[in-house]
């Protein structure tokens, strides 16, 4: 109590440090607020352009056909299979969002040498990936397909149709009904011939019950998914995990850079404020030399001395800490609508064109409507800032008064 009354003596002084304080933690807040946002926008677009953040696909050596003793090794893709086990554990590692297997054969229809057909998880690939749909819907059940627009061009068929497809490595066959038809949103991929099916059915078809060719993985934060790539490569050595890398680095740079740059200035600006603490200690050091002298002769030790101003500079620095946390809370409120209408972020030539229904334009949008985002860790970094930048600017004066003999400070009157 002794150190906040000291400090109530100089109310004005006492005011004006603290602000100092509090304007370099409130830049801290407001501004890494906005690379918050940003990472949280960030996150958003790359689930929304659709594919998945990881996928897996069986790496070992030595395909020798489609099969090899009793296990099956590959089909007519060339592909070597996983098992459908694993999803399952896959999907309790912790950072997994969700886990979609996939089966993919290939088939020929008509006069069409090379028809792909994708069976799906129903219940979790449209999580996964961002199928356009431009007429009809997606699979809802077993029995049921989507097709490419190119597909149903070519062989006059459309929704409510039923489509014949024998695969001809087993000579099983299965007719399913049309229910949808899509576009792929890619423009080289617009003539490649697609089918969606329910996975169960093409694993019938393919005798392949419980394998899979790929599983597709969306991460609960995309930029883990190198480290969770890594993590399940550990855990099957047979499997190889592949990450879009390029632009999740780039987002990753991206994120940190900004995180940086702006950490940078708020601690510039922090200690500026630092100065103004290291001001008021030793003024307020100058200006109680006699009570320090007094406080020394009735027996107060060294330590109690320098334990009073550095708890006066604990108080300046948590209370313009706080003072600091509240206004940059209130700037970032108001930082979309200024930040919204001057930064234009566009995707970078090599980022991928799979957003559907307005390609690039989806991406800009979702990034340029930034939302600054204050998290805990935004919190408690600026206010350990500000604690520590007072404490430090406020140390040697703290130690010099509690160095002062009390013979030569009972010299000084005032």
């Amino acid at each position: 109590m002794l150190s906040l009354r000291n400090l109530g003596r100089r109310k004005i002084r006492t005011i004006l440090t603290v602000v100092s304080i509090a304007i370099g933690v409130a830049m801290i807040v407001s501004l890494l607020s906005i690379t918050s946002g940003m990472e949280v926008n960030l996150m958003n677009a790359i689930r929304a352009m659709g594919g998945a953040d990881i996928t897996l696909y069986n790496a070992s050596i030595g395909f020798q056909g489609f099969r090899e003793g009793s296990r099956p090794m590959g089909f007519a893709t060339g592909d070597r299979l996983l098992s459908e086990s694993i999803v399952s554990e896959i999907q309790g590692i912790p950072g997994v969002y969700i886990v979609s297997p996939l089966l993919s054969i290939s088939i020929s229809i008509g006069n069409i040498p090379r028809v792909v057909i994708y069976g799906v998880d129903i219940s979790s690939y449209l999580n996964v990936s961002n199928l356009n749909i431009v007429n009809g819907s997606f699979i809802a059940r077993q029995g049921e397909c989507v097709i490419g627009k190119a597909l149903s061009e070519a062989i006059g068929i459309g929704i409510g149709d039923t489509l014949n497809i024998t695969y001809q490595q087993t000579g099983n066959s299965i007719e399913c009904n049309v229910v949808g038809i899509f576009e792929t949103g890619v423009e080289f991929q617009e003539n490649a011939i697609y089918i969606y099916m329910d996975i169960r059915d093409v694993q019938r078809i393919a005798n392949l019950t419980g394998y899979v060719s790929q599983i597709l993985i969306k991460c609960v934060n995309p930029l883990d998914a190198n480290s969770i790539a890594q993590q399940i490569q550990d855990m099957y050595p047979g499997i190889r995990a592949v990450v879009p890398s390029s632009f999740i680095a780039q987002a990753s740079q991206l994120i940190n850079s900004w995180s940086m740059f702006f950490l940078s200035i708020g601690t510039i600006a922090l200690t500026i404020g630092g100065f103004g603490v290291a001001n008021t200690m030793f003024m307020a050091v100058a200006e109680r030399i006699r009570e320090i002298g007094i406080l020394k002769a009735i027996g107060a030790r060294s330590s109690n001395i320098l334990y009073v101003f550095i708890m006066e500079t604990v108080f300046l620095g948590l209370i313009g800490g706080v003072i600091g946390v509240l206004i940059g809370a209130i700037i970032s409120s108001y930082l979309p609508s200024v930040l919204n209408s001057l930064i234009r972020v566009a995707p970078t030539p090599d980022m991928p064109r799979m957003v559907s229904r307005g390609g690039n334009n989806v991406m800009t949008r979702q990034i340029t409507l930034l939302q600054p985002v204050i998290t805990p860790n935004i919190v408690l970094l600026a206010l350990g800032l500000g604690l520590i930048i007072s404490m430090v600017a406020g140390l040697y004066p703290a130690i010099r008064a509690s160095r002062l003999k009390p013979v030569e400070a009972m010299k000084y009157v005032f």
